[in-house]
Formats: structure tokens, C-alpha cells, sequence
């Protein structure tokens, strides 16, 4: 009995690192450090890796992973940076391959479905299924239903999607066309599981915030206003490089409490003196001049790229999905309005509903009757129901409610 609690005692040992700030101590057993073969194909060191690493005590790395998913509120895709830093730190001075395996096999024991790839240098990649559509990811389409446990009675939802390529996305890797440029292995492939979200319904909870304060001015019907948003830094970074959703998804993620509150207390004056009508025209004017408006691209470097409200609130450029989002979020949350986020061609916008339909340019949905309104600019002379007239005689598709 005494050796063998010497034993696991010795085999005990831990890792400290900064996340985002927040100093996370990883407990794990040394014995999952097991040797990589060299030999046999990619599918037989994949087995007989799965193999090894099962002789360890997983459940001590995996619960302390999940304690930090909790203690921080952690979604799936921060989640997953986590497990990738650890792997990093850990097997430091491991190959890559190495490190990829590792988070594959503890993607798998957290409940994910998961797939290992290789491609023709044998660099191995870890993929997840998922009901989200990535942008600039390699990702593979399905047939194939994966049962989803999604409460703790073990109730299963059929579902189908596709698998993306986390390695890629983590590493910003840019490809051209959708299909995965990896052959994946065949051993140890379980089809039951949760599938990995990428969407931010709640803000990751940092004990270490850093905020920081931007005066916005914007002109409304000739005069003058300015507003002080407070931004939450730590949020910027967790959201920095985020993998690039459709836009109706980055709609799902909240300011910040602080920012919340900063606009509560800045912008709502300004808007709940005034009609429902009224107070819609401010904030189209707040959202137009929010920032200089610039092309994903030229602005950032970067294609399809959507940014969360926050974030439309802090950086010096933004686009119209950028500002329909914001304009959405604050218009539900300040003005307690119903709204659409609409989608035409190449434009993004939004529909309001009001005491009645205002302008030319209408949406109905569910029975009601939305006015369109356009939050991009860059001009401010766009009323209540009109759109650019080029938008005029084009149905645009609603991304959301």
C-alpha cells in the first residue's frame, strides 16, 4: 500500500503558466509523457500513442482543465486554447505532432467529436465537428449524424455539420476552397459526443481586467454629442484573432459589463427622452460615426472579418456588418426595440420595429412590418426605411432576430 502511494505521488507533478493574464497551475501525471514511435505508418503511432497515454491518470490534467473552463467561463474555443497552451508547456520540448496528439486525445476524453489528420509531411492536425460555418478554415462537410448528448440524463440530439480544422484556425493557416487537406486516421474514432461551438453566448470571467476609456463624438441633426464608452481590454484580447463566423453569430456575444454600463450611463441619456422614432435616428448617427469606416482588408489585413461589438466600440475602423451588429445589440438593449439583422449582397444592415412603417423600405416577418434602417454610413443622410438606392429592389435575407 505504501508503495504504491509512493508511486502516484512521484508520478504527480504540475505546471504553471499566464493566460490571458490569469495564472493558471496545470496538475498532471508524468507517466502521459510516453515516447512517440518512430515507426509503422501515421495510423499505427496514432494507436499506439492512444495507447501509452492511457496508462496514466488522465483524469487528473482532464479535471484540472475543466476546473478552469468553469472558474474563467470559458466557451468551447477558448476551452480549446487552453488545452493547446498546455500541451505547449508541458511538452515544450516535443514536436509539433506531439503536442497536436495530445490535444486531440484531450479534446476526446472532455465528451468532443474529434478527428486526427495527416497530410503528405505527416504534420498532423486535430479537427472538430461542429453546427458553425468557419471562415478562411479548412473544414470538411459531412453526411454523417453525430449524436450529440446535450443534458445529464443522456438524451440525444441527431445532428450534422462539419468538421474544422482547429490546428489551422489556431495557427491563422489561410487556404483557399473548403475541403480539409488532411486524410484522417481511422483508430479510435468515437461518433458519440457534444459537438465544439464556436459561439460566445457569455463573456469569459478574467479576475485581471485592464479598462480603458474612448470619447466618441458624432454629430446628430447639426449638433454636436459626445459619449464615453469604457472598454473592457481583457475581453479585446480574448476576442483578438477570434475565428471568423458567419455575422449573425457575432451578434450573440455581449458588451462587457463594464461597457454595458458605460453606455447606459452616456448614450441612454441622450436617447430615452425621445420617441422610439426618434431615438432610432440618434443611434443610427451614433453607430455611422462611431469610427472611420475602412474595408476588412485594408483596414486589418484580413478577409470576411466581423468584429463583436465591443470591439466596433474600441478599434479606429469598422465596416457595415461591424456596425449593424453594434447597432442591433444597442438598439435591443438601450431602446428594448425588436430588430432584425438583414443581409444583401456584399452590405449588412438591420430592420426596427416601430408604432408604425416608416419610409419606403419595409421588412415582414412573423406578421409584423419592420422599418429598414441602415447603420453604416459613412453619410448620415439616410432616413427611417431607406437604403442605399442600388439595395432598393433587392429582398434582403434576415440573419437574425
Amino acid at each position: 500500500m505504501l508503495l504504491l502511494g509512493s508511486v502516484a505521488v512521484e508520478a504527480k507533478k504540475s505546471v504553471q503558466f499566464f493566460f490571458y493574464e490569469e495564472l493558471i497551475e496545470i496538475e498532471y501525471d508524468e507517466r502521459m509523457h510516453v515516447p512517440l514511435s518512430t515507426s509503422g505508418t501515421s495510423e499505427d503511432i496514432v494507436r499506439q500513442y492512444y495507447q501509452d497515454i492511457n496508462n496514466a491518470n488522465m483524469l487528473m490534467v482532464v479535471s484540472n482543465l475543466f476546473y478552469y473552463k468553469k472558474e474563467l467561463n470559458l466557451n468551447d474555443w477558448l476551452f480549446y486554447l487552453l488545452v493547446a497552451q498546455t500541451a505547449d508547456t508541458i511538452f515544450s520540448g516535443e514536436s509539433e505532432n506531439y503536442r497536436t496528439l495530445f490535444c486531440w486525445f484531450i479534446l476526446q476524453r472532455c465528451g468532443y467529436v474529434v478527428q486526427l489528420g495527416y497530410d503528405e509531411q505527416d504534420r498532423m492536425a486535430v479537427s472538430v465537428f461542429t453546427g458553425d460555418l468557419i471562415y478562411e478554415a479548412p473544414i470538411s462537410k459531412t453526411d454523417q449524424k453525430i449524436q450529440e448528448v446535450f443534458d445529464d440524463n443522456g438524451k440525444i440530439e441527431v445532428k450534422q455539420g462539419y468538421f474544422v480544422d482547429l490546428t489551422a484556425v489556431l495557427k491563422q493557416t489561410r487556404i483557399r476552397g473548403t475541403s480539409s487537406r488532411f486524410t484522417l486516421t481511422r483508430p479510435v474514432v468515437d461518433q458519440r459526443g457534444r459537438a465544439f461551438s464556436f459561439v460566445m453566448t457569455e463573456l469569459p470571467t478574467f479576475s485581471k481586467v485592464e479598462h480603458e476609456k474612448k470619447r466618441i463624438s458624432f454629430i446628430h441633426d447639426n449638433k454636436l454629442y459626445a459619449v464615453d464608452a469604457v472598454i473592457d481590454k481583457s475581453i479585446i484580447y480574448a476576442l483578438y484573432k477570434y475565428p471568423q463566423m458567419v455575422v449573425e453569430n457575432h451578434l450573440k456575444t455581449p458588451l462587457s459589463p463594464v461597457c454595458l454600463e458605460s453606455m447606459r450611463s452616456s448614450l441612454l441619456p441622450l436617447l430615452e427622452n425621445q420617441s422610439p422614432y426618434e431615438a432610432v435616428r440618434m443611434l443610427l448617427s451614433f453607430t455611422r460615426q462611431v469610427s472611420d469606416y475602412g474595408e476588412d482588408y485594408l483596414s486589418y489585413r484580413r478577409n470576411n472579418l466581423s468584429l463583436f461589438a465591443e470591439e466596433t466600440l474600441f478599434y479606429p475602423k469598422s465596416d457595415c456588418e461591424d456596425r449593424a451588429i453594434l447597432f442591433c445589440y444597442l438598439a435591443k438593449e438601450l431602446l428594448g426595440l425588436e430588430v432584425l439583422l438583414i443581409d444583401y449582397p456584399e452590405h449588412a444592415a438591420a430592420a426596427v420595429l416601430l408604432d408604425q412603417a416608416y419610409g419606403s423600405t419595409h421588412i415582414t416577418h412573423e406578421g409584423k412590418t419592420y422599418s429598414v434602417c441602415d447603420p453604416t454610413g459613412p453619410g448620415n443622410h439616410l432616413k427611417i426605411g431607406e437604403v442605399p438606392p442600388h439595395f432598393r429592389d433587392i429582398a434582403p435575407k434576415i440573419l437574425r432576430d
